[in-house]
């Protein structure tokens, strides 16, 4: 039991590498160990898949918000500039700051070899 124990804190911990023991002798320990063991390793193959499509996402979007938000910066140096337009392309650069900080936090959680911190992505 207290390798069961051992084991099932390092997997709540997020070590999805981590398995339950199987001692061979085919008795319902060994089942329920064996049933865990292939929960893990599918809610590992799982996150592995979010965590590649997270990076494919916020790669493919990161770029295009960059350039916008540039953009943006750009305009509001123009010398015909309004000050209502400054006023809103600087909220506009704001904002997208704030989903850029949230790309890059969902990069650094799919780059992360361990199951994801949610709290990450509020910072």
């Amino acid at each position: 039991m207290r390798d069961f124990q051992a084991a099932s804190r390092e997997i709540a911990s997020g070590r999805l590498d981590i398995r339950m023991p199987v001692s061979g002798r085919h008795d319902e320990l060994d089942q329920f160990a064996i049933m865990v063991n292939v929960m893990v390793e599918d809610v590992a193959r799982v996150m592995a898949q979010v965590k590649g499509i997270t990076d494919a996402v916020a790669h493919d979007l990161r770029t295009p918000l960059t350039r916008l938000r540039g953009h943006l910066h750009r305009a509001q140096l123009l010398p015909d500039n309004t000050p209502s337009f400054a006023n809103l392309a600087e909220k506009a650069v704001a904002d997208l700051d704030q989903v850029l900080d949230r790309f890059a936090a969902l990069l650094r959680i799919s780059k992360s070899k361990r199951a994801p911190d949610v709290r990450a992505l509020q910072q």
